[in-house]
C-alpha cells in the first residue's frame, strides 16, 4: 500500500510539475486544443485529469482553457489560426464591421461571418455553446489565386488575428448577397467604402472568380461614384456573359448586365 501511495504522489507531483510549466508558455485568454497539448507534452488523458483536478476548464471535445479565462470569440479564431495553422479568417460583414467600415450593422456581432478555402474544416468545437456566438463558415472558391496582401493583422480583446483587409471583406460581402447578406445591407456598406486601394482592388477583381460578385461592386461603386473606381482598369477584369438577377431585381444596368433593387426604394 505504501509503495502503491508513493507512485500516486509522484504521478500528482509530476502533473502538478507539468501544469506549472504550462501555465508559463500558455497564450493569454487562449483556447487550448489539444494539439497544442499535445506539443506541450500533455495527452487527452492528462488534460482530463487537469479538468477534474479543477486545472482545467472543457469547452467542448479538442478544446479547453483555463478556469475564470471568460473567453471572447476572438480566442477560438486566434488559437485555429496559431495553433492549429488553418487558414480560416473573419471577413465579409463581420472584418468590416472590426475594422470599422460598417456603422450601419449593429455592434452585437451574434453572428460571425468566417472565410476559407473549400477543403478547410473548422474543429467542432468553434460551435460549442460556451461562445455563445453563431459562426457560419463560407468555403468559395471566390479568388483563383491566394494573396497574403488582402489579409491584415488585427488585435482584438488581447488576441491577434488575420483577418479580411476592406478591399477583400467589400468582395467577399457582395459574393453573400442575397443569401447571407441584404442587398440593402450591402448597398450600405458600400457606400461608406469611397478610399480603397486601387491596385489591390485591381487584383482581386481580376482573381475573383464570381461574376455576380463583380459585377455588383462595380455597380455600386459606380452608383455611389466612388473615386477609386475611375482608376480600375475594367479591360482587364472578365465580367463573363449573359445577365445577372440580384435579389429579385428591378432595376436593369446594360454597362453591368446586371438587375438589382431600385436603390432608391431601399433608403
Amino acid at each position: 500500500m505504501v509503495y502503491i501511495y508513493a507512485i500516486i504522489s509522484s504521478m500528482t507531483r509530476n502533473n502538478a510539475l507539468k501544469i506549472n510549466q504550462l501555465l508559463q508558455v500558455a497564450p493569454k485568454g487562449a483556447v487550448l486544443t489539444t494539439a497544442w497539448l499535445r506539443e506541450q507534452g500533455i495527452s487527452n488523458k492528462l488534460a482530463w485529469w487537469y479538468v477534474k483536478a479543477g486545472w482545467f476548464e472543457h469547452i467542448a471535445d479538442g478544446a479547453y482553457c483555463l478556469p475564470g479565462s471568460a473567453m471572447a470569440w476572438a480566442s477560438a479564431i486566434a488559437s485555429i489560426q496559431q495553433q492549429l495553422g488553418l487558414p480560416i479568417y473573419p471577413g465579409g460583414k463581420t472584418a468590416l464591421q472590426l475594422l470599422g467600415k460598417s456603422h450601419y450593422i449593429n455592434m452585437d456581432m451574434q453572428t460571425i461571418q468566417l472565410f476559407t478555402s473549400r477543403e478547410i474544416k473548422a474543429p467542432k468545437w468553434l460551435q460549442a455553446p460556451y461562445w455563445k456566438k453563431s459562426f457560419t463558415l463560407y468555403r468559395p472558391t471566390l479568388f483563383n489565386v491566394m494573396n497574403k496582401a488582402t489579409l491584415t493583422n488585427f488585435e482584438m480583446d488581447g488576441q491577434q488575428l488575420i483577418i479580411s483587409t476592406p478591399e477583400r471583406a467589400s468582395v467577399e460581402l457582395c459574393y453573400l448577397v442575397p443569401n447571407a447578406v441584404t442587398f440593402k445591407e450591402a448597398a450600405l456598406i458600400i457606400e461608406g467604402l469611397s478610399r480603397m486601394r486601387v491596385k489591390l482592388m485591381q487584383s482581386l477583381l481580376e482573381s475573383c472568380q464570381s461574376y455576380k460578385t463583380k459585377r455588383l461592386i462595380l455597380y455600386l461603386a459606380e452608383y455611389f461614384n466612388h473615386p477609386w473606381l475611375s482608376e480600375i482598369d475594367l479591360t482587364r477584369i472578365d465580367l463573363g456573359k449573359g445577365k445577372r438577377v440580384i435579389a429579385g431585381g428591378g432595376q436593369y444596368s446594360a454597362k453591368y448586365k446586371i438587375s438589382v433593387p431600385t436603390l432608391e426604394d431601399n433608403q
